[in-house]
């Protein structure tokens, strides 16, 4: 009598049991085997399923003998995906993300879709992540660099404008109440 070929297998030419390609699976007596569905691969031949596509990869099509990772600015946290998420504003992605990254203090993104944060400007700052913009520096304070998460209080006698990126010392026989120099 005749037997089944096993799972991974299909009846080939001259009734041999072949393995089943890359992209393609049986289960045990079948006479045909089938293209993994989309967001699954077989990366080997003689696949008896299909293995999901990892977090941080995804694919479209049916057959796969693998997954593409999410391009940056996009990511994947559920695996056996079909396409990537957006990475929101205020977040970044690298290539193959899992998951979207908050930007860290001193630094925003003002668009959705990006692979990095950009630093708060000079006279700038943000104290929280996951920010979208940078704050001016209050009066009385500065900030002398980029990528500050708070701005610095001018030093006694010294006053500043909002956003400065400096303080300006009170001229001689004068002192600074905080805004102004008096």
């Amino acid at each position: 009598g005749c037997s089944k070929c096993p799972a991974g297998k299909h009846a080939g030419t001259d009734s041999v049991c072949e393995a089943c390609a890359k992209g393609r699976y049986s289960v045990k007596g079948s006479e045909n085997c089938v293209n993994c569905p989309a967001g699954e691969y077989a990366g080997q031949t003689g696949m008896d399923a299909c293995n999901n596509c990892p977090t941080g990869q995804y694919n479209t099509n049916t057959g796969n003998a693998g997954c593409t990772k999410c391009k940056s600015g996009t990511y994947q946290n559920i695996a056996g995906s079909t396409s990537c998420n957006t990475c929101a504003k205020g977040t970044y992605c690298g290539a193959g993300a899992s998951s979207a990254i908050k930007c860290p203090t001193g630094k925003y993104q003002p668009n959705a879709g990006s692979s990095s944060c950009l630093s708060c400007a000079a006279g700038t700052y943000n104290s929280e992540t996951g920010e979208t913009n940078c704050e001016q520096c209050e009066v009385g304070k500065y900030g002398n660099t980029a990528g500050l998460s708070a701005c610095i209080t001018c030093p006694s006698g010294a006053v500043s404008t909002v956003g400065a990126t400096f303080c300006s010392s009170c001229a001689a026989g004068t002192f600074s109440d905080g805004t102004d120099c008096i």
